[in-house]
């Protein structure tokens, strides 16, 4: 199925982002159920090692440095903070994820979970999070973890994720300089599709964090994109 479609009717009555074209849809929901299967039926027949695959950078176990070819206007990569290698090779990604499902299972009274369970919020926050990511440029998507920053905080469709990426906090705090901000909203999301029975792909740690939100400005809404891809609302 074609990917933009799935995308589209997962979004049932809510607003999708494609490029940041913000396209409010209704599904009823049948046809969300339908949409669903089919792409879980999409994700089970990729082969295995797609799971060891990372875009661009892929290689060194998932932790970056293969010397893939970065797209014309790709962002400049961020260089690290010192000694964030190191503390990364030596993250416990499983217990990361141990406190992730226990984090699932609890409820805030400031943000009270629905259903007494947080995944499905964190799902929705690594979709909006990595759904920017425009492949002709390599722009937006989960690294650099900038949703924390304007324009994508303040963009409608993000609308109460502070919330999810506050319930996070004392998971980053933690683990510290180890767990970026993008590997965490990735990771949250991961995990709770997985704990709610649903497959995955798997996990590529490495992705470095920004310090502002630069590079989300030519996401949109731009006047150079209105004049280019003009989106109906």
């Amino acid at each position: 199925p074609d990917i933009r479609e799935i995308s589209q009717r997962i979004g049932a009555a809510k607003h999708v982002s494609h490029a940041h074209c913000h396209i409010p849809i209704m599904a009823a929901p049948t046809v969300l159920l339908a949409s669903l299967a089919a792409l879980l039926a999409v994700l089970v027949t990729l082969p295995p090692h797609a799971s060891a695959l990372c875009p661009v950078m892929a290689g060194n176990g998932g932790l970056g440095g293969g010397g893939g070819e970065l797209p014309a206007g790709h962002p400049r990569v961020p260089m690290p903070l010192p000694g964030y290698e190191e503390a990364l090779a030596k993250l416990d990604l499983e217990a990361v994820r141990r406190d992730l499902v226990a984090l699932f299972k609890t409820s805030s009274p400031e943000w009270p979970s629905d259903y007494h369970n947080y995944a499905p919020f964190f799902v929705r926050l690594a979709w909006h999070c990595s759904g920017s990511y425009r492949h002709s440029d390599g722009r937006g998507g989960c690294a650099g973890g900038r949703q924390r920053f304007d324009p994508e905080r303040s963009w409608a469709d993000n609308t109460n994720l502070n919330r999810a990426r506050g319930l996070l906090w004392p998971i980053k705090e933690k683990y510290g300089l180890a767990l970026s901000w993008g590997d965490l909203f990735i990771l949250a999301g991961t995990t709770a599709v997985q704990s709610m029975g649903g497959p995955i792909l798997g996990f590529c740690a490495g992705r470095v964090d920004d310090n502002d939100g630069f590079w989300s400005e030519e996401l949109g809404p731009t006047p150079q994109q209105q004049e280019d891809a003009p989106c109906p609302v």
